[in-house]
């Protein structure tokens, strides 16, 4: 894997120690390829190589030297003090394939049918033939240090049901990289046009009436009951009203 580089990239067998090797220890194999009882030189963490964008569709470049088959997966963990690079964190993030004619994948296989952004693959041309697949990045996912993980699963050796049957062979290849997030778009703020203004009515207050009516006997009254003029509040009655008690002529009332 070429772009991005991944570690030791002059090395081109990092498989797991070989077949027979994997096979005899149940198909496992380090996160990086190297062999699953180590030495796992190939899981040191070196200086990221490319920084990304979060959810970015980036061009992985593999160099292929030796026509295998099988398929292609990658897959990319954030590796910090409370992470570590294992396949289960790998798993968590398998990434998607998109491909020319608008559908997806996970995992893509050889012979290449031209569904690729850049192929020199097919027909097989010799050493350093090339195969430039776009593969987009997680759209939750920033870290300043990532394991970014290439897969190849190959097709090339005989089992029980025929060629690409069976145990095959496997390359893994890491590389170190960085993904920013993305900025947020400006927010636009819509102004909603002002609430109708209902008409207040004008202030009646002065154009009240409040009448007060007075009796002529109320200030004959004895004590508390008794009520004079003076004990109107102008500022309360608008119109005073008096009232007197009919006498006959007789003194009848």
């Amino acid at each position: 894997m070429t772009s991005p580089e991944q570690r030791d990239p002059r090395n081109t067998g990092v498989n797991c120690g070989g077949l027979y090797y994997q096979t005899q220890n149940g198909g496992r194999c380090g996160v990086c390829g190297d062999p699953v009882g180590g030495p796992f030189k190939h899981e040191i963490p070196g200086p990221n190589v490319k920084t990304y964008k979060q959810s970015e569709t980036i061009n992985v470049e593999l160099v292929i030297t030796a026509k295998h088959m099988g398929w292609h997966e990658f897959r990319i963990c954030k590796n910090d003090d409370k992470t570590r690079v294992t396949h289960e964190c790998m798993d968590k993030n398998l990434l998607v394939i998109p491909l020319k004619d608008g559908t997806t994948v996970t995992r893509i296989f050889e012979p290449d049918d031209g569904r690729f952004v850049s192929s020199t693959m097919y027909p097989f041309v010799g050493s350093g033939s090339t195969l430039v697949v776009p593969v987009k990045l997680p759209p939750n996912l920033t870290c300043d240090h990532c394991v970014f993980q290439w897969k190849w699963h190959c097709g090339n050796n005989w089992g029980p049901g025929g060629k690409g049957t069976g145990p095959q062979e496997e390359f893994f290849g890491c590389a170190d990289i960085a993904i920013e997030g993305t900025a947020a778009p400006p927010t636009t703020t819509t102004l909603l046009p002002p609430l109708p203004t209902l008409e207040q009515p004008a202030d009646q207050g002065h154009q009240m009436k409040m009448g007060c009516w007075f009796t002529s006997w109320a200030q004959h009254r004895p004590g508390r009951g008794q009520f004079l003029p003076a004990d109107i509040d102008p500022a309360l009655c608008t119109h005073i009203y008096y009232a007197f008690a009919k006498i006959n002529y007789d003194g009848t009332r």
